[in-house]
């Protein structure tokens, strides 16, 4: 089995910051990549079922992934 690396999730960024939430180019950015991500699933007919700041995942380039399909259907 091979795991990707994935520096940290999206949890672990909101708690470093006093607003989270102020840029809102990190807030689109973040907004637009996990939307295309459930678009991609639910275009192959697959419900992740567990989408939360835990389980979206960045790399070191801050790519996003989305992680958990343990109740994905």
């Amino acid at each position: 089995m091979i795991i990707e690396l994935m520096a940290k999730n999206f949890t672990a960024i909101l708690g470093k910051k006093a607003k989270p939430l102020d840029d809102e180019k990190v807030v689109k950015y973040v907004m637009k990549e996990t939307l295309k991500g459930i678009n991609f699933l639910h275009q192959r007919h697959i419900i992740h079922r567990d989408i939360k700041s835990d389980n979206i995942l960045f790399d070191q380039d801050g790519n996003i992934k989305l992680a958990d399909f343990g109740g994905a259907v």
